[in-house]
């Protein structure tokens, strides 16, 4: 089965083209053209060979930050070009053509296997129209992270109170330091707001379910709402058989105990 994180972007793939290189230049070695090979793609070689010398040098220490093989796309753009060229020295065309048809139809499959179906990072429309069908206009909502909030506000046509954690005003005319998006709103913080909110009314926490976002607000959250409030309903957002959805939203209407 063909994936789109199986070719280009992933080891196998770069394997994959390697090999295949070398196949054919073994080939071009028995038909002594080889050194004609290399002499008129010596800038696509260099190229391969400065680009994939520098990620060697940086990858044993960028690895597990910021780096990440789909950084590797210059990589793999400047290999394809020196795998299509090296089909030019192929002299018998049956083979040829079996060898072109075969990547057509490759990238065929895998680009139809890949877009088939639409990509959302989260459902936040589904998210909306379920709080809209729930929620109360008395109720407060909570939106952990500025990531989830951006979208939430803009769609989200309700008049309930908003709070962002962080708490940072998501106004796009006024300036405001990005920085402050990274600091947590803190226990006290939390504990003052949910005491507020939560006095005459319930009130709604929505964040994404992933370890990935476990933030230090998250967990604070999710400790104070096991020991001092009370779960009315838990709802995890997601629709999978529609959507490559890779964030679940996860949706909670707490009480105070």
């Amino acid at each position: 089965m063909f994936f789109r994180y199986s070719f280009p972007f992933k080891i196998p793939g770069y394997i994959f083209e390697i090999l295949f290189v070398l196949t054919i230049l073994i080939y071009l070695s028995f038909k002594r053209v080889i050194k004609k090979f290399f002499l008129d793609n010596s800038y696509l070689i260099v190229q391969v060979a400065i680009i994939a010398f520098c990620f060697m040098l940086v990858y044993p220490v960028l690895a597990r930050g910021p780096i990440n093989i789909r950084h590797t796309t210059v990589l793999f753009t400047a290999t394809f070009l020196l795998f299509l060229r090296s089909l030019d020295y192929i002299q018998k065309k049956y083979f040829k053509g079996f060898l072109i048809s075969a990547i057509f139809i490759f990238y065929s499959i895998s680009s139809f296997n890949s877009y088939k179906s639409f990509v959302k990072y989260y459902d936040i429309h589904e998210s909306i129209d379920y709080l809209s069908g729930k929620s109360k206009e008395n109720e407060p909502i909570v939106l952990v992270l500025h990531y989830l909030a951006e979208p939430f506000i803009y769609y989200f046509e309700g008049s309930n109170e908003i709070n962002i954690l962080p708490p940072v005003a998501l106004d796009y005319l006024t300036k405001w330091d990005a920085t402050d998006l990274a600091k947590p709103a803190g226990k006290e913080f939390i504990e003052k707001l949910f005491s507020r909110i939560s006095k005459n009314n319930s009130f709604w926490i929505i964040n994404l379910n992933t370890p990935a976002y476990k933030l230090p607000d998250l967990v604070t959250i999710d400790s104070l709402v096991h020991n001092t409030y009370k779960i009315e309903t838990d709802t995890l957002i997601s629709d999978p058989k529609r959507y490559k959805t890779y964030l679940t939203i996860q949706m909670r209407k707490v009480k105070h105990n």
